[in-house]
């Protein structure tokens, strides 16, 4: 039991932290790449956008869940939620 919670406490996090930070230098890379080749701004934020969108939409979330392997059913409520954050932020 030890190994887990060391694992769950220190690792994890930490790979994490690595993963984000490698998409953040790839995905700059890419940007330059485009960018210096004659993408527009836009159209790259745009791609990158996209892509999020379907990764985040793809991303088996039951499988994050430590607690429960069952999501709570989506209300009208919450996707309308996520659709003003989506809006905003």
């Amino acid at each position: 039991m030890g190994g887990r919670d060391w694992c769950q406490r220190e690792v994890v996090p930490f790979s994490a932290g690595f993963t984000v930070d490698s998409i953040k230098v790839g995905i700059t890379t890419l940007f330059k790449a485009a960018n210096s080749r004659g993408m527009s701004y836009h159209a790259c934020l745009f791609n990158a956008y996209a892509i999020a969108a379907l990764l985040l939409l793809l991303l088996p979330a039951p499988f994050l869940s430590l607690k429960s392997r069952t999501l709570p059913p989506l209300s009208l409520a919450i996707a309308a939620k996520l659709g003003l954050l989506g809006l905003v932020g």
